[in-house]
């Protein structure tokens, strides 16, 4: 039978008559070695796969015996998604077996690949899993680390009270542990939920921990992060200068040729579309009509493709909004057209907001007036 992506799955009955042939043929023994072998192929190509993302490892070493090509970042991006339900399925069995330090490992591998495939919907349980395994090892930084990666799935998934309630023990965990950097990441969430939630004094404290912590532990991903969250509470501050300073700020170092080992380009590519994303507000508010432009035209699409639905109809509108204030009209409509496709995965304020956009710009049209969304970004 057919499945999505043109894949191919056995029907069910016939996946029972195969594990009874199974049986049958090698015996419970030996269909047990089987299925551990086909689980330990499975997670640890995962880990492999993973790990292209990660920016302490990258490329897997040569294996000309390998069954899955993974020579690339978009080849080990193709296996994780084609083969998320194998993997998956695998790694639900290694946690119920209890075997603890392979959960972690795969967990871990998935970091930073998790940017790329937000709207997979299986993150929460692949964290909490993992914590849950540290926790059984005994290894407190370990589950810190794992638990400030489940306040990522939680926010991400709108949770925000478990996004900080997570939080919230990762830093008991560090701070026993005295792990910087996982302090570091627990104060960032910590501070990027509440700048979400407009406690504004909080969240600038917060963020501004996470940096000296980051700075103490020479985490400069964590730094770079850190700057861009900042740059939101600048401009909701009315700091507008010293928010696109910052902006300026980030991508120097991010350009900087010293940062090219410390910095995978695949991190880079995100700090730059969420610095971008937040320097665009700033120029919007301001009046800055090209500058807005020019942040934000080269990230367009690009929270779409990663299943940040919200944010990338923001993008799309903010850049329509200054689009037709320079008189690119055609451009300008088409961004608001983007914004009408993705009905029903935005909220319905933002759907409005484009019609209203299109019809200002249409002849003898209303003017275009300020949203109710960026009137509420003001100080």
């Amino acid at each position: 039978m057919t499945s999505p992506a043109d894949r191919y799955r056995f029907h069910d009955l016939l996946r029972l008559y195969a594990r009874s042939r199974l049986r049958a043929e090698e015996g419970e023994e030996g269909a047990a070695e089987a299925g551990a072998r086909l689980r330990s192929w499975l997670l640890d190509t995962a880990v492999l796969a993973g790990r292209w993302y990660e920016p302490d490892h990258g490329a897997p070493p040569p294996d000309p015996g390998r069954l899955a090509a993974l020579d690339d970042r978009e080849q080990a991006l193709r296996w994780l998604k084609a083969e998320s339900d194998n993997w998956l399925a695998a790694f639900r069995e290694a946690a119920a077996r209890g075997e603890h330090a392979r959960v972690t490992d795969v967990a871990r591998a998935m970091n930073w690949f998790s940017d790329l495939w937000v709207s997979w919907g299986h993150w929460a349980e692949v964290f909490q899993s993992a914590a849950r395994s540290a926790a059984a090892l005994g290894d407190a930084g370990l589950e810190a680390t794992h638990r400030n990666h489940l306040a990522w799935a939680h926010w991400v998934g709108g949770r925000h009270d478990e996004a900080a309630a997570s939080a919230a023990h990762a830093l008991r965990l560090a701070t026993a542990g005295d792990d910087i950097a996982q302090q570091g990441w627990a104060y960032f969430y910590l501070g990027w939920l509440r700048n979400v939630a407009g406690d504004d004094a909080p969240a600038t404290a917060d963020l501004l921990r996470a940096k000296e912590l980051f700075v103490r532990a020479g985490d400069i991903r964590g730094h770079l992060h850190a700057a861009i969250a900042g740059i939101n509470l600048l401009e909701r501050a009315g700091r507008a200068r010293e928010a696109v300073e910052i902006h300026r700020e980030v991508l120097d170092v991010l350009a900087d040729p010293r940062n090219h080992e410390r910095i995978p380009s695949n991190v880079r590519d995100t700090n730059v579309l969420t610095a971008n994303y937040q320097v665009g507000f700033v120029h919007l508010g301001q009046g800055h009509w090209a500058d807005a432009v020019g942040a934000l035209r080269p990230i367009r699409g690009q929270f779409d493709a990663r299943g940040f639905h919200t944010p990338g109809a923001e993008v799309h509108l903010n850049l329509a909004h200054a689009l037709a204030r320079l008189g690119e009209d055609d451009e300008a409509a088409a961004g608001y057209r983007a914004v009408l496709a993705l009905d029903g995965r935005i909220p319905p304020a933002m759907v409005d907001e484009a019609r209203a956009g299109l019809n200002a710009l249409a002849p003898g049209g209303p003017p275009l007036e300020e949203p109710a969304r960026l009137k509420a970004r003001r100080p």
